[in-house]
């Protein structure tokens, strides 16, 4: 069963969006959704410091390797994207943080796409 979970944050500099699944225990990412918008309405894009889950990075290098320094624009993301993210749980501290970047005012949309899992699988 698939189920969506939407953030919204308003980004001046540096900031982080957790989601967290809110009718289930845990879900398993599959596809991932990011849109900026400026002051105008206007779209355009943020940077992408890190996504993490548990405090383990979820952006994988060009040879197969997680590693926390690496960034991205969100301009990837503007579409929908499938991904292959570890389970993300329900509580505080469960979730999944994307942390992001901006030299101006904007406004950030971030769909997640899963599916249910049970509590024994987050974070695998």
């Amino acid at each position: 069963m698939e189920q969506y979970l939407i953030g919204e944050i308003e980004l001046n500099g540096t900031g982080e969006i957790e989601l967290n699944p809110e009718r289930c225990s845990a879900l398993k990412p599959e596809s991932l959704e990011i849109r900026a918008f400026d002051e105008k309405g206007n779209e355009t894009w943020v940077e992408i410091l890190n996504i993490v889950v548990l405090g383990d990075p979820q952006l994988v290098n060009f040879d197969g390797e997680t590693q926390s320094l690496n960034r991205g624009s969100s301009w990837f993301f503007k579409i929908e994207r499938l991904v292959n993210f570890k389970t993300i749980g329900s509580r505080e501290g469960q979730g999944l943080y994307i942390y992001l970047n901006s030299d101006k005012k904007v406004s950030v949309y971030v769909k997640i796409k899963g599916s249910i899992a049970s509590k024994e699988e987050i974070g695998k």
